[in-house]
């Protein structure tokens, strides 16, 4: 395999950008470089290597018209809008037609920007909960030491 997502073989401008979840540029990069079927590689380029920062020719089927989609990894029956994205390249499915028919199923989720930011708090909210707790208590407790210190009230 040799496809790298940027079409002139550049490095990826974004390597460490999440496009699927716990999946960087970088990381997707390996797996278009060794994908077995390499008839994909203009898929990879359009889609992944897009939202990854390339200046590639894009995909003549976007789920949200002209726009790119505001979070690729946010999930529509079971797969990302990327991955929805990129079926809709990789099936060939370009008349417009086709390509409007399959969009308008997820459009409405992939193309809502605040699905994608209630989508990302929610993910985000989970895992740091406890420590924003803590730190919120913790500054909190060092703003009442520095106001004591300066003699105010801090009961």
């Amino acid at each position: 395999g040799v496809c790298d997502l940027c079409q002139d073989g550049s490095n990826l401008p974004e390597p460490v950008r999440e496009v699927m979840p716990g999946q960087t540029c970088a990381a997707l990069q390996i797996d278009a470089y060794y994908d077995p079927d390499q008839s994909r590689c203009p898929a990879h380029q359009a889609v992944v290597g897009f939202y990854c920062g390339c200046k590639n020719v894009t995909s003549p089927c976007r789920i949200c018209g002209k726009l790119p989609l505001p979070y690729p990894q946010y999930k529509v029956e079971n797969r990302t809008c990327l991955q929805h994205e990129f079926r809709l390249v990789k099936n060939k499915m370009l008349n417009k037609e086709e390509c409007n028919a399959y969009s308008a199923r997820v459009q409405e989720e992939c193309c809502n920007e605040e699905n994608g930011r209630i989508d990302s708090f929610q993910n985000s909210y989970q895992s740091d909960a406890s420590i924003k707790a803590v730190s919120v208590k913790l500054t909190l407790l060092s703003l009442c030491i520095l106001i004591s210190l300066q003699i105010w009230y801090c009961d």
